[in-house]
């Protein structure tokens, strides 16, 4: 998901550069589901941030990489997008990885996702008691607690709008 490489690697320049501004350390680390958007996001971040990438230890990172791991700042690619249905057995959808890729950020977790490929999607969590394993809306939890809380944005608040095209110059 191209688009979402953009915003992962936008929002890491925007920290950096916040943290180097306020002299502050953060360790950064980004986490998503699949190798292919993994190497997507660090030729998007290399791309960026030039030759301070290597300098700056940013770990970019699978979620089953990640696991064992923390970071301050933690950001998770969730790939998907609108056009792209979510399967019951697809990475996203097993709650053992969406643990891990929840739960590894010290100070700040940032997820960048299709919320109308989430918002409804049920994923099956097994009771601890056993029994059958019971489907719930984990995303869509998640996301309802993340606007309650005034931090759920779009993709042109971080990017900004996209520019406007000509007649001429788009035939």
């Amino acid at each position: 998901n191209k688009l979402e490489a953009r915003l992962v690697a936008q929002v890491v320049e925007d920290l950096v550069n916040t943290c180097e501004r306020e002299h502050r350390t953060k360790t950064i680390a980004v986490a998503t589901f699949y190798n292919r958007q993994k190497r997507l996001i660090r030729k998007e971040l290399e791309s960026r941030l030039g030759q301070r990438f290597k300098g700056l230890q940013i770990d970019v990172e699978t979620v089953d990489r990640f696991q064992g791991k923390e970071a301050d700042i933690v950001i998770v690619s969730m790939v998907r997008n609108r056009s792209r249905r979510l399967g019951k057995n697809s990475n996203p959808a097993k709650f053992e990885r969406i643990n891990v890729a929840f739960s590894r950020a010290r100070d700040l977790l940032v997820v960048i996702g299709a919320r109308k490929t989430f918002e409804r999607f049920e994923v099956a969590i097994e009771p601890v008691d056993g029994g059958a394993p019971r489907r719930t809306p984990v995303y869509g939890q998640i996301i309802g607690d993340i606007k309650e809380l005034g931090g759920l944005w779009q993709a042109k608040d971080i990017l900004g709008p996209k520019p406007l095209r000509s007649k001429r110059n788009n035939p």
